[in-house]
């Protein structure tokens, strides 16, 4: 028997690591997840997820249900090219934000630093829509 592919899968883990978090089960298991379900998510095995337990995850992360989920290339597959379940894909290997900002040059420092302290203060006027 053939193992069925997922079409759209979870995102904890690279979610975690690039806001600079370890992926451990510890704080998961505090907010009431199993040891077992914990370690599926990390490790993106799992299949299905609850919505409480949705809700609960992006809650502790500080995000939204389209951060955590992503469109696998299986998924991409199986739908034409404008759906709007495109915008679920997620970068295979997504650079954490503390990287981009330690490989950038010294003269372009400040300037990231004043945008990140607009962002920090609500004014994200000068991000594209």
């Amino acid at each position: 028997m053939t193992k069925k592919k997922e079409n759209i899968s979870l995102y904890v883990k690279q979610v975690m690591e690039q806001n600079g978090r370890k992926p451990i089960a510890q704080p998961f298991v505090k907010l009431g997840f199993s040891r077992n379900v914990v370690n599926h998510i990390l490790s993106g095995e799992s299949k299905t997820i609850k919505l409480d337990m949705l809700f609960e995850l992006c809650r502790f992360l500080q995000c939204t249900p389209n951060d955590l989920l992503t469109l696998t290339d299986e998924g991409s597959k199986l739908l034409p090219p404008n759906h709007p379940l495109h915008a679920l894909k997620k970068a295979d290997n997504p650079r954490k934000p503390i990287d981009l900002v330690k490989a950038l040059p010294h003269h372009k420092v400040a300037k990231a630093n004043e945008f990140l302290q607009k962002l920090l203060h609500g004014d994200d006027s000068d991000l594209e829509s």
